[in-house]
C-alpha cells in the first residue's frame, strides 16, 4: 500500500481558502449584529410610538363615548332648502 502525503503546499493553500471563508463569515456576522441593533432600536422607538397612540385612541374615544360632550358642529348645506345645521356629538 502507497501513502501518499499532501505537500505543505497544499496546506498552504487550504488553510488560506479557510481563513478567507472565516474572514467573509465573521464579517458578514458583523454585520448582521450591527442590522438586530438597529431594529432592536427601531422596534423600541415603534413600541413607544405604540403606547403613545392607544393612550391618545383611549383618551379620544372616553370623550367620544360621553353622552353629550357640548360640542357643536356647524354643518353648512349649500341645497337652497336648508343654509345651517347644528349637529351634538
Amino acid at each position: 500500500m502507497t501513502v501518499i502525503h499532501a505537500s505543505d503546499y497544499y496546506w498552504k493553500i487550504l488553510a488560506e481558502r479557510t481563513r478567507i471563508k472565516l474572514e467573509d463569515q465573521l464579517r458578514e456576522n458583523r454585520q448582521l449584529h450591527e442590522l438586530l441593533d438597529e431594529l432592536t432600536k427601531e422596534n423600541e422607538q415603534l413600541q413607544s410610538k405604540n403606547e403613545q397612540c392607544e393612550y391618545l385612541t383611549n383618551i379620544f374615544n372616553s370623550i367620544i363615548s360621553e353622552h353629550d360632550s357640548g360640542i357643536e358642529l356647524h354643518v353648512i348645506d349649500e341645497s337652497p332648502a336648508s343654509k345651517r345645521q347644528t349637529m351634538h356629538i
